[in-house]
């Protein structure tokens, strides 16, 4: 497994290179790569783009919104 930093992807592009990214993934396979998604907004193109199973590595207080955009079912156990 391979991760990318998807900041380095698009740091001095006005936007996402979604070019770079593909031939990443066409070359690497997307069951291999891991990117690196620092802010939701990222991490909801790369979903969009790869579907719910795309890996994806996010700071821990995004994982709930990630699991929300992939549709995922979550179960929130009540406090007693």
């Amino acid at each position: 497994m391979i991760m990318i930093d998807a900041d380095d992807v698009c740091k001095y592009a006005d936007s996402l290179r979604a070019d770079i990214v593909a031939k990443i993934v066409s070359r690497l396979g997307l069951e291999k790569t891991m990117f690196e998604a620092s802010n939701s907004k990222i991490s909801e193109w790369f979903v969009k783009r790869y579907g719910p199973r795309v890996n994806l590595f996010v700071d821990h207080s995004q994982v709930m919104d990630l699991e929300c955009l992939r549709g995922g079912s979550l179960v929130l156990i009540p406090s007693s």
